[in-house]
């Protein structure tokens, strides 16, 4: 097996650089000159220099195929669509006086991670679970906690040419420093992994490329969405969480566990940090991408669940609005049938798990049932 990024001949590393060509010795993948460095850099590898193994050329004398560019980790990681209809037309609601009072185009999501066109869905998705979970909890103790942003960063990584697997080493690494959180105050913890971090300087120039491109979103959506999304990230894998209670000082966290955490304050937005988070979490073979422990755990909140369904009004007339499917077409729109959103309503509850285990608390308040908020 020989090293390369796109390997044309057994002792040769051709780079494409600026519409020019690089032809380097294959020795070590040493002595290479800057240019050839800033191509690496923007090849889509976690880093430079960073190489993986090629096949050799066949018996027959025949040239190896390049090595595919490696994709990211993250939200629209596969590249292409999962259906040829994602983010096409699927129905339309309609007041039955006239689309002037109201229309609203409803386009078929597959709500996959992985999908570019459907990332969004699933985050939005996954960011209205996020948020009735930790809202739940804070109004079933009724304390007036507001919830943190802390970013846990390890000593170190591991595999850094597998990303995934570097991904659930931090995650198995931060469950074993994990009990010095929870010791110090910290009650509650909805975390996600984030793989990579932009390298200097290059988030400004994301920004700068952004508002050049009047690119709707935030940069690192828009880094991953280019082909060449190495040339501005580098992996290291660190964790986000949102978080409720208190901490031990961050140097003396340091000093028990090797982790640097940094305390990013109270949001103003909740949903807004959980919806940005999620935009660029680990979400390739991860299928829990957003992790609740202790309070958020299931083991210590309950949720009862209730479907409603309810029709919608036209803001303008308060008829009731009609939905129109692809290939339907009605000369009245008062035949069309009539649009029934299902609503969940979730009731949260804190779990009573019972004397056997005094002196418990949580958020500054006993795990007993007082006033029927929490379950006997």
């Amino acid at each position: 097996m020989s090293e390369g990024i796109f390997v044309t001949l057994p002792d040769q590393v051709q780079v494409t650089y600026k519409g020019r060509v690089f032809n380097v010795l294959d020795e070590g993948m040493g002595g290479r000159d800057p240019e050839v460095l800033d191509a690496l850099a923007g090849s889509g590898y976690p880093d430079i220099g960073t190489t993986i193994p090629t096949p050799e050329p066949s018996d027959q004398g025949e040239k190896s195929e390049p090595v595919v560019r490696p994709k990211h980790i993250c939200p629209g990681f596969d590249g292409e669509p999962y259906s040829a209809t994602c983010g096409t037309f699927e129905k339309a609601l309609v007041c039955p006086e006239g689309p002037t009072h109201f229309y609203k185009v409803i386009p078929h999501f597959c709500k996959k991670p992985g999908c570019p066109i459907c990332k969004g869905a699933w985050a939005a998705r996954a960011t209205d679970r996020a948020l009735s979970l930790i809202m739940g909890l804070i109004l079933a103790l009724k304390v007036t906690f507001r919830p943190r942003h802390v970013v846990f960063s390890p000593p170190g990584i591991t595999h850094p040419e597998d990303p995934v697997q570097a991904c659930r080493d931090v995650l198995e690494a931060f469950g074993k420093v994990v009990d010095h959180v929870f010791l110090s105050g910290l009650q509650a913890l909805a975390l996600v992994v984030h793989p990579y971090r932009f390298r200097k300087g290059m988030r400004e120039e994301a920004r700068r490329e952004m508002k050049a491109e009047a690119f709707k979103g935030n940069p690192y959506e828009y880094v991953l969405s280019r082909r060449d999304w190495g040339r501005y990230l580098y992996l290291s894998p660190h964790i986000h969480a949102i978080t409720l209670g208190a901490f031990i000082p961050s140097d003396q966290f340091e000093r028990e566990t090797g982790w640097i955490y940094r305390n990013l304050g109270i949001r103003k937005s909740v949903p807004g940090t959980i919806y940005y988070l999620l935009t660029h979490t680990w979400v390739k073979d991860n299928p829990k991408a957003l992790r609740y422990w202790k309070a958020f755990s299931t083991r210590n909140l309950g949720c009862t669940k209730t479907v409603e369904e309810v029709t919608k009004k036209c803001p303008v007339c308060q008829e009731e609005v009609r939905v129109v499917g692809r290939d339907e077409d009605f000369q009245d729109l008062h035949n069309a049938p009539r649009y029934w959103a299902r609503v969940e309503i979730r009731t949260y509850w804190v779990r009573y798990h019972g004397p056997d285990r005094p002196g418990q608390h949580l958020l500054g308040g006993p795990l007993g049932p007082p006033g029927g908020l929490h379950a006997p």
